[in-house]
């Protein structure tokens, strides 16, 4: 769609000047992102991002990311170009990097090129496979599969350090005599400067089949062990090796090895389905929060799902091939940014990802065209990683458009429950030599002086309705900031007025 100049005094109508059915493999998508460059003829260029999930026989399902080019020639719009990957996860982070030319992607598991219109060599996708079978076969390419599990540190002790490694060999690894077939042996390594007190151990598997002596693997276990306490069996009805280790210490790994790439390779899965259930003789009582002021100062800590092991990875758009990947375990996302359009910055991206760190929100921009340094910290927000955690009930989080081009301040963030309630966290302006804590109020007798503390507040908007929010956005604009509240039947626009607080 397009209108005349939106700046006149007369308000322009839309019109739509190019409409299609695009294929994609499921009924619906989601437009993630979108953005508008200029060919090199000069003629306007809209790409855009849609993600759909696919389901095969009720059982397996992956996400497909859709890059749609839709380009215009001699007046006449077309779809120019369209390019197709899968993930057998739905990431939580999906962006253009500035211009049409690389994509900024977060997910935990890796993304496969199934489909390119202009280049017919990476496709990947034929008629008789699905979309479904093609991700397991290229994730899956492994000749075996690693699953592990772990007991909880609430289990009894000597229970509690146990940790089982199953492994499915592939069909044409069956083993005659399992005794002399199967090598596992836990070696002690080396380890860095910040690990010199602790003595790690990489397990080694081997088995010999028909074809000769095949490595299964030979990595980094994530922590200490005791390698005389390892055991395993073999399983001949279901071909698997099943290896029980006892950690050193108890406590929760977050991941079987130390590296992310080598459970990548490993297809390394954890099994939370077979662990055993926790019951309690207490009377049903209701539930109280998520979390008390102890555990609040904890949200530094990886939990549940955070525990995945996220990757931030940057698609090239002419391979489809991931060029650069960062790890980010431990770094929870918080919530995608809005970026306001500066005229001057081409490659400037429209959306921002806030990641957590210790207790604070870090707001980071890719980088297109720095390779030593794909992405840039452009913003902080104190304390709020311990602000969102108490938000359990969340529907959706929001902060003013912010500007890319300088390290931005964000005045406030707001975030929605799934019905009534509106949070409004204010942080002040930053100034030299000062700290900013989070308070509920002044406290008495305070000194002002040269080691000021500024405060940041937060503020509770009740909706005169108990309807679904189903949209939100944050603005910062004069004379006054503002959020916008749509629900079922409802628009609700909050005016904000930062010295009111």
């Amino acid at each position: 769609m397009e209108s005349s100049e939106r700046l006149s005094d007369i308000f322009p109508c839309w019109e739509v000047v190019f409409e299609k059915q695009l294929d994609l493999a499921s009924e619906s998508g989601y437009l993630i992102d979108a953005v508008q460059t200029k060919t090199a003829a000069g003629e306007p260029q809209v790409d855009c991002i849609l993600l759909s999930v696919i389901k095969s026989n009720g059982e397996k399902s992956c996400v497909h990311i859709d890059w749609f080019t839709i380009a215009c020639s001699s007046s006449e719009w077309r779809v120019s170009r369209l390019r197709r990957l899968a993930c057998s996860v739905f990431p939580d982070y999906v962006a253009f990097e500035g211009g049409p030319f690389t994509l900024a992607v977060r997910s935990t598991q890796p993304l496969v090129p199934l489909f390119d219109s202009a280049k017919p060599a990476i496709n990947s996708l034929t008629p008789s496979s699905s979309p479904v079978e093609v991700v397991a076969s290229d994730l899956g390419s492994t000749v075996s599969r690693f699953t592990w599990t772990q007991s909880l540190p609430s289990m009894p002790q000597g229970d509690s350090c146990l940790l089982n490694v199953l492994v499915k060999l592939s069909d044409n690894q069956q083993l005659a005599n399992p005794k002399t077939a199967i090598d596992v042996v836990c070696r002690p390594c080396e380890t860095s400067a910040d690990g010199a007190n602790m003595k790690f151990h990489r397990l080694e598997l081997r088995v010999q089949t028909d074809k000769g002596s095949v490595q299964l693997c030979n990595a980094r276990l994530f922590a200490p062990i005791r390698p005389s306490n390892t055991m395993w069996t073999y399983d001949r009805e279901t071909n698997c090796i099943d290896i029980t280790l006892v950690k050193e210490e108890a406590g929760t790994w977050p991941r079987l090895f130390a590296e992310p790439d080598e459970e990548m390779r490993l297809g390394v899965r954890y099994d939370d389905e077979s662990l055993p259930a926790v019951t309690t003789n207490a009377p049903d009582e209701p539930m109280q929060s998520c979390f008390n002021v102890e555990q609040l100062e904890d949200v530094d800590m990886v939990q549940e799902a955070d525990d995945e092991e996220a990757v931030m990875q940057r698609i090239d758009g002419e391979s489809l091939k991931t060029v650069l990947k960062a790890e980010m375990i431990g770094h929870q996302k918080l919530y995608v940014a809005l970026t306001s359009p500066v005229e001057s910055s081409v490659n400037q991206p429209s959306q921002l990802l806030c990641t957590r760190y210790d207790v604070d929100g870090l707001v980071w921009a890719p980088q297109p065209d720095n390779q030593e340094h794909p992405w840039v910290h452009v913003a902080t927000l104190q304390a709020f990683g311990y602000v969102l955690a108490s938000k359990q009930n969340r529907r959706f989080v929001a902060s003013p458009p912010l500007d890319v081009s300088q390290f931005s301040h964000v005045p406030f963030v707001a975030v929605t429950d799934m019905s009534r309630h509106v949070y409004i966290y204010w942080q002040p302006n930053p100034t030299k030599d000062s700290l900013t804590e989070l308070r509920h109020r002044q406290l008495n007798n305070e000194e002002l002086g040269s080691g000021v503390v500024h405060t940041s507040w937060q503020q509770v908007v009740s909706l005169p309705d108990a309807e679904e929010v189903i949209g939100f956005a944050a603005v910062a604009t004069n004379p006054y900031s503002a959020c916008v509240v749509a629900t079922r039947k409802n628009l609700h626009l909050i005016c904000l007025d930062e010295e009111d607080q």
